[in-house]
């Protein structure tokens, strides 16, 4: 999904007709919009580290990264 239409995005369901979830946030489906009503603002709030999105296996690699950058 293009980041541009994110906010767009309705909190995830279940579309019977088509047997298939729509909506929500992140591929695997953590930031599902039904704690806030909105999947952004709980992607927000997820932790910046993921090691199969950014490669960034924890808040160390975060600081590290932070500390030597130009």
């Amino acid at each position: 999904m293009r980041y541009t239409y994110a906010p767009n995005f309705p909190v995830m369901n279940y579309n019977t007709e088509q047997g298939l979830f729509f909506g929500g946030n992140l591929w695997d489906g953590r930031s599902t919009g039904y704690l806030l009503q909105s999947p952004n603002a709980e992607q927000a709030q997820k932790p910046p580290f993921d090691p199969d999105e950014m490669a960034l296996p924890d808040m160390a690699c975060i600081a590290y990264r932070l500390e030597t950058a130009v």
